[in-house]
């Protein structure tokens, strides 16, 4: 019997590939009521909203779209509108374009510092470190303004983190690998071997989008893994403690299992709390990986409001605003509007460099939202439809050295059982994509 603890996209994507490679017995255990973790669509008072991610892209997603075919949903993939290649930095006060081509970096002065230290990179000398902060990293390969301008909104986007805290090493891995192959980015950029051609027409008309999401929310994702799942899912069950002999004991409050093989797919504090009874030690690294919190705020109006098209804008911590950033989901995705005229918007606020998180209410969180769509927007009209999701200690942070964290957790896991794996977004990425692909990746490497 084989038990997966955790039921978010990490788990249940673990429990599709094991039940593609063995007809043992599956047991799912999820804590909560619902499956999904942070993967939540809902539909309110006329309006589709995203609690959680929203889209996916499909450069690198592969393994996610060959699942989205395997479980009959390719008709609901919709690619981003055309508009949402655009995006923007709110950035002195103003909404800037990023550049979608080498025309656009080089018309627009602003941008300026980013191609002089595009074209000098590659004579900076490379780095002894192992690793470093993506601050370090960019500051030194490029130049700080190039890290504090672009390096940090997009990782407040992906990590809501700080760059002067995380590992370029692990966030970013294919830029860091670039200087670690060829001594330089650009060298690296343009010696990139050409992969081999896609086979699969599904997979190639889904990558001529740069994003896309599901229809009926990527929570149909979960609908569908979950129907062509044959295991036995419990849920609001949490495990109490686990004992390891010739097999695994699974307690949970109401009963014990006996499992051959235990794969963990649960966030590094939970995980920690479980181990903390078999080696202090490795609770301690698992704690060591930091959390932040995140605030989603969705809006809605019956009425176009928007003037602008595109995804939406990311804010650089240095401008001090409230918010980290702005989803325009109803100019990406405008075939999810409940009717034509619809404005759907998805205010993100919290991460690492908000210290009062914990103490700030939903009203609060609300207010903030309205006074950004008004400062930044000019959008002054009264929402039809508002919703405030809170993800407490939701988004893992990869600090510095959290590549060699894992690999000593890796190791001493295994020491301790060599029938305990773990996987899920608080090691191997962030992404739903990454945490297919690593479910996959766990899947294939063991002996299940």
């Amino acid at each position: 019997m084989i038990v997966i603890l955790g039921g978010g996209i990490s788990g249940l994507s673990t429990a599709w590939y094991l039940r593609q490679k063995t007809n043992a017995k599956i047991i799912l255990i999820e804590k909560t009521p619902r499956l999904g973790g942070r993967i939540q669509s809902v539909n309110e008072h006329d309006f589709f909203f995203e609690r959680g991610p929203r889209s996916i892209r499909p450069h690198g997603g592969e393994e996610t779209l060959r699942l989205i075919q395997h479980l009959g949903l390719q008709d609901q993939v919709v690619p981003g509108k055309k508009a949402a290649h655009q995006r923007y930095l709110y950035l002195n006060q103003t909404l800037r374009k990023l550049p979608s081509s080498l025309k656009d970096l080089i018309t627009s002065p602003w941008l300026w510092p980013i191609l002089t230290s595009l074209i000098t990179e590659w004579t900076k000398k490379t780095s002894p470190k192992n690793d470093e902060s993506i601050y370090e990293f960019i500051s030194r390969r490029l130049n700080p303004k190039v890290a504090d301008t672009l390096l940090d909104p997009m990782t407040s986007g992906i990590y809501a983190g700080n760059i002067h805290q995380l590992s370029m090493k692990s966030c970013f891995p294919k830029i860091y690998q670039y200087e670690k192959d060829h001594g330089s980015l650009t060298k690296g950029m343009l010696s990139q071997k050409k992969r081999i051609p896609e086979s699969n027409p599904f997979i190639c008309e889904a990558k001529k989008s740069s994003l896309y999401t599901l229809q009926n929310g990527l929570q149909e994702l979960i609908v569908k893994l979950v129907e062509h799942l044959d295991i036995e899912i419990k849920l609001s069950c949490s495990v109490t403690s686990l004992i390891f002999d010739k097999q695994i004991h699974i307690e949970t409050e109401n009963e014990t299992f006996i499992a051959d093989h235990v794969i963990s797919a649960l966030p590094s504090q939970a995980l920690g709390h479980l181990m903390k009874a078999h080696d202090p030690s490795i609770a301690q690294l698992l704690h060591d990986i930091p959390m932040t919190s995140l605030a989603v705020v969705n809006i809605g109006y019956n009425q176009p409001v928007l003037k602008k098209e595109g995804f939406g804008y990311l804010i650089p911590s240095s401008e001090k605003e409230e918010i980290l950033g702005m989803v325009w989901d109803s100019s990406a995705f405008p075939t999810q509007n409940q009717h034509t005229d619809q404005t759907r918007l998805t205010v993100m606020i919290g991460g690492s460099h908000m210290q009062n998180f914990e103490h700030t209410s939903e009203e609060d969180f609300l207010t903030m939202s309205l006074n950004a769509l008004n400062s930044h927007l000019g959008i002054t009209e009264t929402p039809d439809c508002v919703e405030v999701s809170i993800a407490h200690q939701a988004i893992p942070q990869y600090i510095v050295g959290h590549s060699e964290r894992v690999r000593e957790i890796e190791t001493k896991i295994a020491a301790l059982s060599s029938n305990f794996h773990f996987t899920g977004n608080c090691f191997y990425g962030v992404s739903v994509n990454d945490c297919i692909l690593n479910a996959k990746k766990l899947v294939e490497t063991h002996h299940f």
